[in-house]
């Protein structure tokens, strides 16, 4: 009787699994690598578990490294789980983690990958650094075409092994949903993303106190984490402008696939982003997008209509919105159309597993 052939273990690392784009993006990858037959573990080294019911109905692994703690300690952790692991693939998606791995590749037999998922802006000295170690990783993984760039343009000794693969959509669950959304003279828009400067909550406020003195009927609501304390200075700030019964901030939710069609758009007003996982899932859901005109968020939306702005310039912002205010039902639908169709090409599954198999070849191990 034939042996059959061991599977290849493969670690997926990530800070923790907090609602986020980049753990569902991580949590997707293992779940795609497990149906290819990988046998399949995703680590953290913070204990955060939102994502963890999503990972469990994947039948996906885990395993907590650690809880946080000192460096030397999560050193000390993150060597003995890898050590003991013995993975023959390490992807990571956390900037920690991929310094970690990328310091103790020399001493592993294992292929390590890892993942930008935002793009530098202001390249501080924790970004040279880790860039610097990217040296010791088998492959790099920009989640952007903007990011992919810098790194050529800033460390192109690592061109030969950067690549870029975009964001996946599960177009099955983000999808429309007919007659979800009440159509009448109140435009409702909505946001997903952690309330965090990137996120840029603030300029969105400032917009929208000059759109109610216009006199426009519009409702936004913003699902994300709070946490940050950011977020208490924009809560703040909607409380002394009276802003209250026009801008709501709700916790993260699971279903959020349900929640996109209720609205008429979604709007994204960050000052920088990878990939934006919720632009790629509301296109998906049929809804016009209105975002920042960074990184690849032009090329992302294409010119379908959909409408684009400088998140630094609240009269932008507003200038905008009120364009989209204006837009006849029909004109958002055919916006919407034309979305979901882009979002079935750009975001497929089949594309990102494929290039994600191509990343796991083996390759000739070199550090630079």
């Amino acid at each position: 009787m034939s042996q059959q052939p061991e599977k290849k273990k493969v670690i997926c690392l990530i800070e923790c699994l907090e609602s986020g784009g980049a753990q569902r993006q991580l949590i997707g990858l293992a779940s795609m690598l497990k149906e290819k037959g990988y046998d399949v573990t995703v680590a953290t080294y913070y204990n955060n578990e939102f994502y963890k019911p999503l990972l469990d109905t994947c039948g996906v692994g885990y395993h907590l490294i650690c809880d946080g703690g000192n460096k030397l300690s999560m050193l000390r952790a993150f060597w003995k789980y890898l050590h003991s692991a013995s993975p023959d693939y390490v992807i990571s998606f956390s900037e920690t983690s991929s310094m970690i791995a990328c310091a103790m590749r020399p001493f592993l037999n294992t292929q390590l990958v890892v993942s930008e998922r935002n793009n530098i802006i202001n390249y501080t000295f924790s970004d040279r650094l880790r860039i610097h170690l990217y040296r010791f990783a088998d492959k790099i993984v920009s989640n952007s075409y903007s990011q992919g760039k810098f790194i050529e343009k800033h460390a192109s000794f690592l061109a030969k092994k950067s690549s870029v693969i975009v964001n996946f959509v599960d177009t099955d669950t983000f999808s429309p949903i007919p007659d979800a959304c009440q159509h009448d003279d109140t435009t409702r828009l909505i946001c997903v993303a952690r309330v965090t400067p990137q996120k840029n909550m603030e300029r969105l406020i400032e917009a929208l106190k000059m759109i109610r003195d216009d006199g426009w009927r519009l409702k936004f609501d913003w699902y994300g984490n709070t946490t940050d304390p950011y977020a208490a200075h924009c809560a703040s700030l909607i409380q002394q402008h009276s802003l209250g019964d026009m801008l709501r901030i709700h916790q993260p939710a699971n279903n959020i696939h349900y929640i996109y069609p209720r609205y008429d758009a979604l709007c994204l007003p960050s000052i920088h982003e990878g990939t934006p996982n919720v632009v790629a899932e509301a296109m998906s859901c049929e809804l016009p997008i209105l975002c920042g005109d960074v990184c690849d968020n032009r090329l992302i939306v294409g010119d379908s209509g959909n409408l684009l702005f400088d998140p630094y310039s609240p009269d932008d912002i507003k200038n905008q919105l009120e364009a989209f205010c204006r837009l006849s039902q029909e004109s958002r639908q055919q916006i919407g159309k034309a979305n979901r169709k882009r979002a079935l090409d750009m975001f497929s599954k089949e594309k990102f597993i494929d290039r994600y198999l191509q990343m796991l070849s083996p390759c000739e191990r070199s550090f630079l």
